[in-house]
């Protein structure tokens, strides 16, 4: 197998695992990252923060956020005219803590079983792959 086809292997292997954890929780893919992505943050975050470290779409956002609230599971509120805050609720932290507390645990052992070296390796090469793809998005007209 070649290197490309070994690289889009793994990441589409690695999604599929995250997709299957989303399974197992009763969730959608982009729940499960919203809810990951806040308690990543520490339970509470302004909208542009969980757009920016989730990595989804504003309009996918705004979607699944909707159904969060209507859940019960998250609250918004105005930070000022222009920022919202998005919160976990009693209920959405109790949903946290057996679902995506659970990935952020079994995330952070894997990392603890590699060396500083490895994880440094491995972190730098997946932020220039990405600077690198980003670049050549940006270079289409």
């Amino acid at each position: 197998m070649n290197n490309l086809k070994k690289f889009n292997y793994l990441l589409g292997e690695c999604d599929g695992i995250y997709h299957e954890f989303a399974n197992k929780f009763k969730m959608s893919d982009s729940q499960m990252r919203i809810l990951y992505t806040i308690c990543d943050l520490g339970k509470t975050c302004l909208i542009k923060d969980l757009i920016f470290y989730s990595g989804l779409t504003k309009q996918t956002i705004n979607s699944a956020l909707r159904g969060l609230e209507k859940e019960e599971i998250i609250s918004l509120s105005y930070v000022d005219k222009k920022s919202k805050s998005v919160s976990l609720t009693n209920k959405g932290e109790k949903i946290c803590e057996d679902s995506v507390e659970l990935i952020i645990k079994y995330e952070k052992e894997i990392f603890a079983s590699w060396s500083d070296e490895e994880v440094s390796i491995y972190l730098n090469l997946m932020k220039r792959y990405n600077d690198a793809l980003r670049k050549r998005l940006g270079d289409l007209k």
